[in-house]
């Protein structure tokens, strides 16, 4: 009596449906390439920055994935960037202060993934950055704040620097 009763159960647990994989997390960024900081950037779809700022309304308020230069880099931390040579540049920071960047990453590329939006700095906050940058003088010449983009970065992927030629 107890075989009978087993049967229906063992072929019960025959006929459960196999298990789907669950989805693949995208993929990083080639590591050999760049280095990334933060939740760094998946692959995907990137815009160049220079193309982002032809119509930043488009981006403003969103998360956005942007490719540019990096033309500062918080010598202090490194708790800040700037990317792009427009003036003024494009603000990247890094959301609840959790990562920095390399103080030597400018003249690399990057890709930042974030939020953009257009803020507007007091005068003491353009001069804090751009004594964090080393500009002393040009920061003792500020008379008003820069209206200017800011991205408030989840993600960055920073080209690898090449090594010094010998």
């Amino acid at each position: 009596m107890r075989i009978l009763l087993t049967l229906p159960l063992l072929g019960s647990l025959f006929a459960l449906p196999a298990q789907e994989p669950a989805p693949k997390a995208p993929a990083k960024l080639d590591e050999k390439v760049y280095d990334h900081f933060g939740a760094g950037v998946v692959e995907g779809q990137t815009t160049k920055l220079a193309d982002a700022l032809k119509n930043p309304d488009q981006f403003t308020g969103k998360t956005v994935r942007l490719e540019g230069a990096i033309t500062a880099v918080c010598q202090t931390k490194g708790c800040w960037m700037h990317l792009g040579d427009q003036n003024p540049p494009v603000m990247v920071k890094f959301k609840d202060y959790a990562f920095f960047v390399p103080k030597d990453a400018s003249g690399r590329t990057a890709i930042v993934e974030g939020t953009m939006t257009l803020k507007q700095e007091t005068v003491e906050q353009t001069r804090h950055y751009l004594e964090d940058a080393g500009k002393h003088e040009e920061a003792k010449k500020i008379t008003e704040g820069r209206k200017l983009y800011h991205l408030m970065a989840t993600g960055v992927a920073i080209e690898k620097a090449k090594p010094a030629a010998k």
